[in-house]
């Protein structure tokens, strides 16, 4: 395969992630390389290296996180647990704006999922208040009317997948108590409950794809 073939250009690109100016680039470039199954484990090296570099990442977060997601792939519990806390630390330095906002909500899920419900990784992020003010941040903005939405942000710029990605972490940590009382107390049942009713102005499509995550339960306890 193409991406076996440039499997080769690996050493290189880890090279140039240690050049600041040339690290968004090659963040872009690895996480593609990574996609093969192959070169992932070797790739893995990159983990720190990105980690340590994404408190002062300006546009190329995005190309980061999006590496981090790919190399999270089948990665043993210890490289999932160093790439928790540097998320978190992200999200509140996010926006509606962020582009990486969707995509750092999305890799978390996938740890999570990956790392099953009892882990470390599960229970921290559960218990963190980052997540559950980030999640309702979202679900807020898409609670509210489509007008008043798209005079926040441009319409190119309001990713269906960012609100999915939010459900989605929801549902996964539903279960776990130390996320249901954080989500509580962020005032997220009322934020879903109101998502649940302006899903209703989407089109069709999109509500089949969301609406399946949306199964967290909002009964008062």
């Amino acid at each position: 395969a193409l991406r076996a073939q440039l499997g080769l250009a690996l050493p290189r690109l880890l090279e140039l992630l240690e050049v600041e100016e040339l690290r968004g680039a090659a963040a872009g470039a690895l996480c593609n390389v990574a996609c093969e199954a192959t070169v992932r484990p070797k790739a893995r090296v990159a983990v720190p290296v990105l980690l340590s570099a994404l408190p002062s990442a300006g546009n190329e977060a995005e190309d980061m996180i999006a590496a981090l997601g790919v190399l999270a792939k089948d990665a043993d519990a210890a490289t999932m647990d160093t790439m928790v806390e540097p998320l978190l630390a992200s999200l509140p330095d996010l926006t509606m704006q962020s582009q990486q906002f969707g995509l750092t909500l999305e890799v978390l899920s996938d740890l999570v999922r990956a790392s099953g419900p009892g882990s470390s990784v599960s229970l921290q992020v559960a218990q963190d208040a980052r997540v559950a003010s980030a999640l309702v941040l979202i679900l807020q903005h898409f609670s509210a009317p489509v007008c008043h939405r798209a005079s926040k942000m441009p319409m190119r710029a309001e990713p269906q997948g960012m609100l999915s990605s939010a459900l989605k972490l929801c549902v996964l940590l539903q279960d776990l108590p130390t996320f249901s009382v954080t989500f509580r107390n962020a005032r997220g049942v009322e934020a879903l409950r109101s998502v649940q009713e302006s899903l209703k102005e989407y089109p069709g499509g999109y509500v089949r794809k969301a609406v399946k995550f949306c199964q967290l339960r909002c009964q008062e306890p």
